[in-house]
């Protein structure tokens, strides 16, 4: 994890199916990714939204298919410093 304070990122679910998706802005201004798909989760970060999907995973973790979103969120504020809000979902109202 990185030294100092933890940082707040906003995302949206984007996916409704099973295979999780996050994506969303942190308040030091980079673009998150996260996305899990059989059992295994990616987070990505970028200072431009146009690179984000080019960018190569920062965090790359076996979660297995039982996971509890509560412990992925935790994964990643442990691991990378960034606590995840979930916003919304960009399929809904």
């Amino acid at each position: 994890m990185s030294e100092g304070r933890v940082v707040k990122c906003y995302v949206v679910e984007t996916s409704p199916a099973v295979p999780w998706q996050l994506e969303g802005i942190c308040e030091d201004g980079r673009y998150i990714y996260v996305r899990e798909r059989g059992g295994v989760l990616r987070v990505k970060l970028s200072r431009l939204a146009s690179e984000l999907y080019r960018s190569n995973p920062v965090l790359v973790r076996e979660v297995g298919s039982a996971y509890e979103e509560a412990e992925v969120l935790d994964i990643i504020e442990r691991e990378l410093g960034r606590e995840l809000r979930i916003i919304g979902e960009a399929w809904g109202e």
